[in-house]
């Protein structure tokens, strides 16, 4: 199987778990979206809580030049362990959340 291939469904499998997961919680809903033309993936919560509307990103990664970029993981989950658990390697993930400066101070892919 192609490595975009692999970790196209590997990042699908691992939000939809997460959805699965937290699927419990009636007042709001996590909906996954994914852009598989452009590569990438969101967790999204929407829902009520307390009369106000609620409405904001969980997770969202993207696949770019065969790295997956961790833009912002607002869960407990920890995505970038659990790719890595998956056999993704540590060279593979950038945290894009973090500067490039601190990137180099990682296990992790710079960019």
């Amino acid at each position: 199987m192609d490595k975009l291939e692999k970790y196209r469904g590997l990042i699908q499998q691992i939000l939809n778990e997460y959805v699965e997961f937290s699927a419990s919680d009636k007042s709001t809903e996590t909906v996954p979206v994914f852009d598989k033309e452009n590569d990438r993936y969101l967790l999204m919560e929407i829902g009520r809580v307390n009369g106000k509307r609620i409405h904001f990103c969980l997770v969202n990664l993207e696949i770019k030049n065969e790295k997956i970029w961790i833009h912002y993981d607002g869960t407990e989950a920890n995505f970038g362990q659990q790719l890595i658990e998956n056999g993704v390697p540590k060279s593979d993930i950038v945290p894009a959340f973090m500067s490039p400066e601190m990137r180099k101070f990682t296990d992790f892919a710079v960019a």
